[in-house]
């Protein structure tokens, strides 16, 4: 059962029963009566947990407490589902990607004077959770993996090794992220184009041969580096080629691809391609001109993708404020790793002078 304010609509044709939690007692209720030895999984945001055990009067607390996307709740936030843990022998798992953006995007620990000794009150609650061997805090910067070296996450906790989206070349450029041992499930995805499908004014446009290397599906991915003199040249520039390589994509797209070719935990209503932009003015310009190539085209920054995929996923960081500050906010490991894996296949990063770094 999910409990909500009201039934939301990506819901309300699933077969998950979907409950206000005002009401949410009342069908518990129905349920144990006709079943006393039935087992409740009931889902819900932190907010409506704490409501939950505010006002259901028999409410002893959960045996097992589930947080998914740890990495961005609060430890604040997080408490209110905690306290609902029955006591003395509730169990708590915490669960998301260590190299996600963190529920604070403008300090980190550098900044703050504490010692690893401490737990770390002050981001996500798994980032205050997890625990080295020494039962020491980890620091974000230990998160990136050294040539030759293992991570030391203690004990308590376990890192799934799989990877359900990415072709086996993709899957090779993160195992210098999560480890040797990270496994693609699908090493064979790749993009399904026809190129015969597109029609005559596509055929004879003079980059044509640029699209179909940029698109190439046997490149896990493609650097393009784009040349402009100012701020107004970069944004026109970069909307001109993310216009021009989404229309190519989606008129050469193989429309129906054999199920043994795409991995069974797809949603059919994923976007047909992710464009990732920094800043609001790139987001606005590639808008504006992907507007007649269809709905499902999501055009947002890396905040608002994160636990999202789909086939494409296109990169824009080629544009740079002229501060200096600009340049660390762009090559944040997090803020790129996010972007790159999106996608269960192919990536087009579209990057100029020292973002290019990076790779």
């Amino acid at each position: 059962m999910y409990v909500c304010d009201g039934p939301p609509e990506s819901l309300a044709q699933s077969s998950i029963l979907c409950e206000r939690w005002d009401y949410s007692i009342t069908k518990v209720n129905q349920y144990r009566t006709q079943d006393p030895g039935r087992v409740f999984v009931v889902g819900a945001t932190n907010w409506k947990w704490n409501k939950i055990r505010d006002k259901w009067k028999t409410f002893e607390g959960c045996s097992m407490m589930i947080m998914d996307e740890s990495t961005q709740l609060l430890v604040s936030d997080a408490l209110l589902a905690v306290a609902c843990l029955k006591r003395p022998n509730g169990k708590l798992i915490v669960a998301g990607d260590h190299m996600q953006l963190g529920p604070i995007m403008k300090h980190n620990y550098s900044d703050i004077r504490t010692t690893i000794q401490d737990p770390m009150l002050y981001g996500s609650i798994q980032q205050c959770l997890m625990r080295n061997s020494k039962n020491h805090a980890i620091p974000i910067r230990e998160f990136l993996m050294q040539k030759g070296a293992l991570h030391d996450f203690g004990p308590n906790t376990l890192q799934l090794k799989d990877n359900w989206r990415m072709n086996e070349g993709l899957n090779q450029f993160f195992q210098h992220v999560y480890g040797p041992d990270y496994t693609a499930r699908y090493p064979r995805i790749k993009l399904h184009l026809d190129w015969n499908q597109l029609s005559r004014d596509m055929v004879d446009h003079t980059r044509l041969p640029l699209i179909k290397s940029i698109l190439d599906p046997l490149k896990p991915i493609s650097l393009v580096k784009l040349k402009h003199t100012t701020e107004y040249d970069a944004i026109q520039e970069e909307g001109r080629m993310v216009q021009l390589i989404v229309a190519y994509y989606l008129s050469s797209k193989i429309k129906n691809v054999p199920r043994s070719e795409t991995p069974i935990h797809r949603d059919p209503n994923e976007p047909n391609v992710m464009i990732v932009t920094p800043y609001h003015q790139q987001r606005i310009e590639i808008q504006r001109r992907l507007s007649q190539l269809g709905s499902r085209i999501k055009v947002d920054t890396v905040e608002k993708i994160q636990g999202q995929e789909c086939d494409l996923v296109i990169a824009c960081f080629s544009f740079v404020r002229s501060a200096a500050s600009s340049y660390e906010f762009l090559r944040d490991f997090r803020r790129w790793n996010v972007a790159l894996s999106r996608t269960s296949r192919t990536i087009v990063g579209s990057n100029h002078g020292r973002s290019v770094e990076f790779f």
